[in-house]
């Protein structure tokens, strides 16, 4: 198994987990500071998010540019995650606060999320195509990349900057970390609270 890391040295780099080896390292001296990285699921793709080219997926094995998803976008905030399928590529950070969401294969852009009144700076994806997002509002959003009109607020204003952890395969479960406050498991289908941990701020799950 591998993982990528990079970041403001402007090279993406893959390491072997169980001997903690680094194997390659793709430098791009044209590009940004790399604000997110991660791999296609079938492992032959290594997104990435710099801030002057925005998303790129590259090969796997030698580093080459195979798409780009170009978007106007916000330094301060910028993330790439995709579907399970990986027949989709959601980038966020775009200007007026929306998440894109792009073709994988032919880099054009197929729908979009969020605004300037509730942008979407950070996300996590379900397997089922169901995305949460949240802003440091303190709004957590919920959308259906399968139907693009599908969409609805959870009602968690609090005021204090909330992450989204994670969502079920199914996407009708998520967790949220609303900072210095509490983390909070949501049937998001129903839109309601099945249980929150005061004082308890998390930083990573699963569901």
């Amino acid at each position: 198994d591998l993982i990528a890391t990079a970041g403001k040295d402007k090279t993406i780099r893959l390491w072997d987990i169980a001997s903690r080896r680094e194997l390659r390292q793709f430098p791009r001296p044209e590009a940004g500071a790399v604000t997110a990285v991660g791999f296609s699921p079938d492992g032959k793709r290594v997104l990435a998010m710099d801030q002057i080219y925005g998303g790129v997926a590259c090969d796997a094995e030698t580093g080459d540019v195979l798409k780009q998803y170009v978007s106007p976008r916000n330094p301060d905030e910028e993330g790439i995650l995709t579907s399970a399928d990986g027949g989709l590529v959601v980038t966020l950070g775009g200007q007026d606060g929306r998440a894109l969401v792009w073709d994988a294969q032919s880099g054009q852009q197929a729908g979009e999320f969020g605004s300037a009144i509730r942008p979407i700076e950070k996300a996590v994806l379900g397997d089922g195509g169901r995305l949460i997002g949240a802003n440091k509002g303190g709004w957590l959003l919920a959308y259906s990349l399968n139907k693009m009109d599908d969409r609805f607020t959870v009602p968690t204003k609090t005021e204090l900057p909330s992450t989204p952890l994670c969502i079920s395969a199914d996407g009708v479960y998520g967790v949220s970390s609303e900072w210095m406050s509490s983390t909070t498991f949501w049937d998001l289908a129903h839109r309601k609270v099945i249980r929150q941990w005061p004082k308890v701020s998390a930083m990573i799950g699963s569901a």
